[in-house]
């Protein structure tokens, strides 16, 4: 009985635009490549960077903030850089190879993902 009083407490919590999303569909890698942000920039894009910050800068605007760090290769600590935008985060990090996009998320409605219109 408790665990029914939960689901129902957290459902209510959820938001209302969950509601108007489109119905799930399974993916596959190359589709999600090819999803844009804020109709600027592939995720394909945003993997194939390789720190080229001009380029993200040109393309979704001057970040409203920028953190960008060394590592230190002798304590194990990688560097990263993480851009943020209205509505969107995105990090990088370094994992030997060179700098790589570790993630993207979007933080509220005003940015948005879009495949194929």
């Amino acid at each position: 009985m408790v665990k029914k009083i939960w689901i129902v407490v957290l459902f209510t919590f959820l938001p209302i635009d969950f509601a108007q999303g489109q119905k799930a569909e399974e993916i596959d890698y190359e589709q999600f490549k090819k999803f844009s942000i804020n109709d600027q920039n592939t995720i394909e894009e945003l993997v194939d960077l390789e720190s080229n910050w001009e380029f993200l800068k040109a393309s979704l605007g001057n970040p409203l903030s920028e953190d960008c760090k060394e590592g230190d290769p002798f304590m194990g600590i990688e560097p990263y850089c993480s851009f943020t935008y209205d509505g969107l985060r995105i990090n990088y990090t370094s994992v030997g190879n060179g700098v790589e996009l570790s993630s993207l998320k979007l933080t509220d409605d005003s940015a948005f993902l879009n495949y194929e219109s």
